[in-house]
Parts: C-alpha cells; sequence; structure tokens
C-alpha cells in the first residue's frame, strides 16, 4: 500500500513545475519567434505588396491600349528590376511584368533603323512565354506571343498556332478584338477554315460594337482580299451599326454592298 505524504509528494511537484515552466518558456519562445519573423515578413512583403498595386494598374491601362509619356513603361521596369522578388509573389505579378514588356517592346519596334527594337522583343517573347507556361489560358498574352514571333522571325506557319490559341482561349473577349482581328485578317491565307470563321464572326462583331470606323480601316487595308467574305459576315450585325458602316465606306469613296443597306445617292459623292 502506498501512502501519499507531503514528504514524497513534494518532489513530485517540483518536477512536473519545472517541467511545466520548461514547456512555458518553449512556448513563449515560439511565439516570440514567430512575431519577429512576422514583422520581418510583413517589412518585406507588404512594401512588395504596395508596389505591385501600380504596376498592375499601369499593365491594366495598357489592356486598354491607353498610351504614356515616354519613359514611364521604363520606370515601372525599372522598378521592378531593382525588387527581383515582386515577379515571384504570384502570377498576376508574373503576366502584368509580361504585359509591360510587350508595350515596352513594341515601343522601341515604332522606332525603326534600330536593333533596340529586336532585342526587347526578344526579352519580351521570353517573359511572354514564361507567363503562358504557367498559366496558358490567356488570350492577351497568346496574340502578342504571335506578333512578337511574327516581328523577330518573319511569317511562318509554325506562328499561326499562336494565333489560334488565342482564339481559342478568348472568342468574345471585346477588349482584344481590333488588334487581334487586323492580325487575323493580314495572316488571313494561312488560316485554318475553322481560324477564318473566327475572324469573320469577330469582324461582324466589331461593326456591330460601333467600331465601324476601325473595321472599315482593316476591310480596306488588310482584310481588302477577303472583302466578299467579310461583307456577307455583316448579316449578323445590327442594321444601325450597318448603315453607319456603310456610310463611312462611301465617304472615303469606297464602293460595296454592305448587306441590307441602300444609301442614298449623295453618300457616294
Amino acid at each position: 500500500m502506498v501512502v501519499i505524504t507531503t514528504r514524497n509528494i513534494m518532489p513530485v511537484m517540483a518536477m512536473w513545475s519545472s517541467g511545466f515552466g520548461m514547456s512555458l518558456a518553449m512556448v513563449r519562445l515560439t511565439f516570440g519567434l514567430a512575431g519577429i519573423a512576422a514583422v520581418v515578413w510583413a517589412s518585406t512583403v507588404f512594401p512588395v505588396f504596395r508596389m505591385s498595386t501600380p504596376v498592375r494598374e499601369i499593365a491594366s491601362r495598357i489592356l486598354a491600349d491607353d498610351r504614356f509619356k515616354p519613359g514611364v513603361i521604363d520606370g515601372v521596369l525599372a522598378s521592378i528590376d531593382r525588387s527581383p522578388e515582386l515577379p515571384l509573389m504570384s502570377h498576376a505579378v508574373t503576366r502584368t511584368e509580361a504585359i509591360l514588356r510587350v508595350r515596352w517592346a513594341e515601343e522601341a519596334m515604332m522606332r525603326r533603323g534600330t536593333d533596340e527594337g529586336d532585342l526587347r522583343a526578344a526579352i519580351s517573347e521570353q517573359k511572354v512565354r514564361h507567363s503562358l507556361t504557367i498559366s496558358p489560358v490567356d488570350s492577351f498574352l497568346w496574340l502578342k506571343l504571335y506578333s512578337l514571333s511574327s516581328a523577330l522571325h518573319g511569317f511562318d506557319v509554325r506562328n499561326i498556332a499562336y494565333l489560334d490559341q488565342s482564339y481559342a482561349t478568348g472568342p468574345f473577349e471585346g477588349w482584344i478584338a481590333l488588334q487581334r482581328n487586323r492580325l487575323a485578317l493580314a495572316a488571313f491565307s494561312m488560316l485554318s477554315e475553322v481560324t477564318r470563321q473566327k475572324a469573320e464572326i469577330e469582324f461582324a462583331a466589331i461593326v456591330d460594337s460601333g467600331f465601324v470606323e476601325a473595321a472599315a480601316i482593316s476591310l480596306t487595308n488588310v482584310g481588302w482580299l477577303q472583302r466578299d467574305r467579310l461583307l456577307a459576315s455583316l448579316d449578323r450585325a445590327d442594321v444601325i451599326s450597318r448603315e453607319q458602316f456603310a456610310k463611312w465606306l462611301a465617304r472615303e469613296g469606297v464602293k460595296v454592298d454592305v448587306p441590307g443597306i441602300v444609301l442614298e445617292e449623295r453618300f457616294g459623292r
């Protein structure tokens, strides 16, 4: 029979108290270290998040085809280069940098007669490819990969696959339709019949959305050889939009038959 007395319980209590004290100290140390780590993480990451916000805003403006003063894009990209952890934060930031790089290259390529445009296009092409390996469902970047590759390497049937991917991943994205339709019409003879039909539907949608001037310019330039198919596709467009389209062409002296539209003689003068 074990008799519990003050004499034999005191050492046990002392051991328990000592163990509890050590455990409590370890918990405090763990929480202390976690707190320090949180402060360090916040001091590192929060500025990056703050920096990424204006970067994403500029990228959104690029998608809307806004223009910037000379040096703006260069300055933003320089800030990204000074913060190599920024593109690692998320794919959204990686995509944003790719969009910025595309505009950065396009601005240089507009200044003909320099090698800088080709260099920037090559760098941008790599950035776009990297973004697409992470998330291939990106109609805009597939389109830009097509245009960059064509600018660097010339028209190549293999590059048409990038244009096909742009249509496949975003067939009804109006914010890229104006750019994509011009490129598709310029390469119309190289497209598959399926992609040709998508380009025709897109052309009609552009007219239907009221962008009659852009559609008319595309028709009379890169799309002139396909004018019969493109004009026939306008059956899908609203009659008011078709009439506006026909009037714009008539004022420019372009004589074509727009389905369902008969203009007064004065518009043909």
